[in-house]
């Protein structure tokens, strides 16, 4: 098959837990492509087991796909969406000059609007002026502050202060600039689809076997080693809720009934993300990822520049059933 590469690259992402990373790889490898992860916890280096690296999914019989932008930070060091989006056409424009695919996998929503949207943000260090101002204020009226600046503050998890604050500060300092930090390509976005009550399954049970795996010892290990508490609970959901428990904040039972729950609100906040994407106009193609085959077929006509089908849903037009589901 004669590929034609030219400023494009396909996206594969979806809701936590939906089979996005072997989606990818098996991409990359049958077209002969790189994958450039848009998670934004899997850059840091020893932050494994909890943020699903998941690094044996990229072989196949001993060949290991290319990858890029894992394990490229510290866990104590300072990484922010300016930094990825340096890297993210550092490694987009190195698979294309090697007359490669790029394939973008990964959940984190922020990281994947900045690309396709182009963000442009000057960045700048933190405003202790600001920072001093909101000391005294608690999560909720961050938030609503965020509100009356006219972000869309529903996409915004309000447990996580250091997040509030970070986008307060640059929504106050107007370090949110129009578009343009990203590169001006054509994508195609995959959407990795299952039902509510599926995604819900697959929570528990990889949350489960993540525990089996050693995720305790992994937060241990990084506390042990210098990393911060406050730290490790900015890292969000595993690193969190693990955190307060070795420090004997919560006992076992509750950190796992409450992680869990929060992947699943983790999960659907990814879900507002991509309405908003359709909203805007872009289209995403959501697919079972057992149907690969299907998705194979829509990533062939991308890169030989033949015409694609209409997405056959949208996410707002999905029945996820009742909310106790």
């Amino acid at each position: 098959m004669k590929k034609i590469i030219r400023e494009k690259g396909v996206i594969i992402t979806g809701p936590t837990a939906t089979g996005k990373t072997r989606v990818g790889a098996r991409l990359a490898r049958d077209f002969d492509g790189e994958i450039i992860s848009s998670d934004s916890r899997q850059i840091y280096r020893r932050l494994d087991i909890g943020s699903g690296k998941d690094i044996q999914e990229y072989s196949f019989d001993s060949v290991t796909v290319p990858y890029h932008l894992i394990d490229i930070a510290d866990p104590g060091e300072e990484y922010n969406l300016q930094k990825f989006q340096v890297d993210f056409i550092r490694a987009f424009d190195e698979i294309l000059d090697k007359g490669k695919t790029p394939f973008v996998v990964g959940g984190s929503p922020l990281y994947i609007s900045s690309i396709i949207n182009r963000y442009s943000l000057p960045g700048g260090p933190p405003d202790s002026n600001i920072r001093k101002e909101l000391s005294n204020k608690t999560n909720h009226e961050i938030l609503e502050m965020i509100k009356k600046n006219g972000r869309e503050a529903e996409t915004i998890d309000v447990n996580n202060r250091n997040r509030l604050i970070r986008v307060y500060e640059r929504l106050s300092s107007g370090k949110i600039a129009e578009s343009g930090g990203a590169p001006e390509a054509e994508w195609l976005i995959i959407g990795t689809y299952l039902h509510r009550r599926q995604i819900h399954e697959k929570i528990k049970t990889r949350l489960e076997k993540r525990l089996l795996e050693g995720m305790l010892v992994e937060v241990e290990d990084l506390h042990t080693s210098g990393i911060s508490w406050e730290k490790l609970e900015y890292f969000g959901l595993e690193y969190k809720w693990i955190a307060l428990y070795l420090q004997g904040k919560i006992d076992l039972a509750t950190m796992k009934s409450t992680l869990e729950a929060r992947i699943r609100q983790f999960a659907k906040r990814q879900d507002i993300w991509f309405r908003k994407f359709e909203n805007q106009g872009w289209k995403i193609h959501w697919k079972d990822p057992e149907k690969y085959d299907e998705i194979k077929n829509l990533v062939s006509l991308f890169i030989e520049e033949k015409q694609l089908p209409e997405p056959e849903m949208r996410i707002s037009e999905i029945f996820y059933g009742p909310k106790s589901q």
